[in-house]
């Protein structure tokens, strides 16, 4: 396990609320909307920024963002506020130009159907709507020819953080890296997705999640033979993310570990397991 015990960053709790207050709320007219339905009445609204420069004959990464509680809701911009300005900043920028996603829970519901403050938890759950739907919105966005299905990648913080874990579990085989901040998941289901790239990020001081939600599945993951990266923020509550999405956390580095992750294209793949094979084969006629 890669980890970053940021020692004495009692002022980083501080500091990210006011960097919170100062953002701005990105720049909607970057985005599209759009909607899916489950054909049960439940329906979620969705914002898609486009890559700045987006050229039709290039392809893009693709980042699916999974936002809070408190921005839920149905007016498609309250998952898009200055929480995640940092991330639609380097999204849009050159370096890391890429789609993103970000899709709106309901009201009252939730990605992952548990209580908050415990943390992880050990007993699977059944796949809740809102992850049904957010699935059903990015299978809609995966079908443009324009994304790179080897570079998609998902983060999200706090109701998000649970979020990002339970997605991992449902298509194991998807995403190229994942971010979970103030979350957790289900430690019993993370030999799942131990094969992820994963960086998570908690703050120690944090009560509407406990950091335990952070360090039970790091540790599940590490017990599963994973090699997940945790930084953990001495004396930080639960908002740790205006940090992390403009990257000045101490350490920072987090866009440029993220978007060089990759998944294998299928034909490496076949070489890959196509030398192993050979390898024990010769190595049984020894």
């Amino acid at each position: 396990m890669n980890v970053s015990l940021l020692a004495r960053c009692l002022v980083l709790g501080v500091a990210s609320v006011l960097a919170a207050r100062a953002q701005a709320v990105p720049d909607l007219s970057k985005s599209t909307t759009g909607s899916v339905s489950d054909g049960s009445g439940n329906t979620m609204p969705y914002r898609l920024f486009r890559p700045a420069g987006y050229d039709s004959g290039a392809k893009y990464p693709l980042v699916l963002f999974l936002h809070g509680a408190g921005e839920r809701g149905n007016n498609n911009t309250s998952q898009v506020n200055s929480h995640i300005d940092g991330l639609v900043n380097a999204t849009q920028s050159a370096t890391y130009a890429s789609y993103l996603l970000a899709p709106q829970v309901a009201t009252g519901n939730q990605f992952v159907n548990v209580p908050f403050q415990p943390g992880s938890y050990s007993t699977p759950v059944a796949q809740s709507t809102s992850m049904a739907l957010t699935l059903q919105a990015l299978d809609l966005i995966l079908q443009d020819p324009s994304v790179d299905k080897n570079r998609v990648y998902v983060t999200g913080l706090s109701m998000g953080g649970y979020g990002t874990f339970d997605i991992l579990v449902r298509r194991p085989n998807l995403f190229a890296a994942a971010a979970p901040l103030s979350g957790g998941g289900s430690t019993s289901q993370a030999g799942l997705i131990d094969h992820v790239p994963l960086w998570a990020f908690h703050g120690s001081a944090d009560t509407t999640v406990f950091p335990s939600g952070s360090r039970d599945m790091i540790a599940a993951l590490e017990a599963a033979g994973g090699d997940p990266r945790y930084t953990e923020f001495v004396g930080a509550g639960h908002n740790i993310w205006s940090g992390v999405y403009t990257d000045t956390t101490p350490g920072g580095q987090f866009y440029p570990w993220m978007f060089s992750q990759a998944l294998p294209e299928p034909g490496a793949v076949g070489v890959i397991v196509g030398a192993l094979v050979l390898g024990m084969r010769r190595r049984g006629r020894r």
